[in-house]
């Protein structure tokens, strides 16, 4: 495994990350048409992987929300109590 980590990823495979990562969050409909494509098999890695990244952060950015509604309710309700 620790050969893994020393590994440098390839210029396509980030290049993948990257504009992967921009057309998961604003053009997903091009997503399925371009895991089809013919694109160069790292740069397909790094796509597929930023999807996965966008869905992280969305499901993080999600919760952070949640939490920040239930603290905003715990200060409502204790401002009622008083």
């Amino acid at each position: 495994m620790e050969e893994n980590e020393n590994i440098e990823p390839s210029p396509e495979y980030l290049k993948g990350v990257n504009q992967g990562y921009y057309i998961h969050s604003f053009k997903p409909e091009l997503v399925e048409a371009i895991k089809k494509s013919n694109a160069h098999p790292d740069y397909l890695d790094g796509f597929n992987d930023s999807g996965m990244l966008y869905e992280q952060d969305r499901i993080r950015k999600e919760f952070d929300m949640i939490e920040e509604q239930k603290d905003l309710d715990r200060e409502q309700d204790q401002g009622l109590e008083r």
